[in-house]
């Protein structure tokens, strides 16, 4: 690029881009944090805490990068637990990690996992074709998410999946 328009004009491209990025992530960081508000009013949480930076720059940074509708309400959940006094000493840096990892569809077969149904149950509530939810499945299994009683080879045919206690701890954090 500084070949073609020289240096200092390669040089305020650069800022301006840097620049946008900016405002996107503040208006991203900005969207969830109005999201997270309603949702703790919605619960009738009034008193809020502060959130710890050990957990609220890792949970910012993901959640500024991230412009999908399915992941950014889990990122406003996750914040809205990190304000509740009743949720957030459970809100870590390990589900920081583990959201970050997640796909859309990920985030939305997690959300539909109870411990009373089986895969062809969920496959019907996603609307999706099977190999679609089992690639999700492994997604999840490898972040540590769900696993699956009883596994027998191979570990891509989910016939039970339940969501491991961090998982079920997650969506407790995610719940309204």
């Amino acid at each position: 690029m500084g070949e073609l328009i020289g240096e200092p004009l390669k040089d305020l491209a650069g800022l301006m881009g840097a620049d946008w990025l900016k405002q996107v992530r503040a208006d991203r960081i900005a969207e969830m944090s109005r999201d997270s508000q309603a949702r703790l009013a919605a619960r009738g949480v009034t008193q809020t805490v502060p959130v710890s930076l050990s957990v609220a720059l890792p949970l910012l940074e993901g959640a500024a990068d991230e412009g999908r509708t399915e992941l950014k309400d889990v990122w406003a959940r996750l914040l809205a637990a990190a304000r509740d006094p009743n949720r957030s000493a459970k809100v870590s840096r390990y589900f920081i990690n583990a959201i970050k990892k997640l796909e859309p569809l990920d985030a939305l077969v997690l959300s539909q996992m109870t411990n009373n149904f089986d895969k062809s149950d969920l496959d019907n509530a996603i609307k999706l074709d099977s190999t679609a939810v089992d690639t999700s499945l492994a997604n999840l299994y490898d972040i540590g998410l769900v696993y699956e009683i009883n596994t027998a080879p191979p570990i891509s045919h989910f016939r039970k999946p339940r969501p491991t206690p961090r998982g079920r701890e997650l969506l407790k954090l995610l719940a309204d």
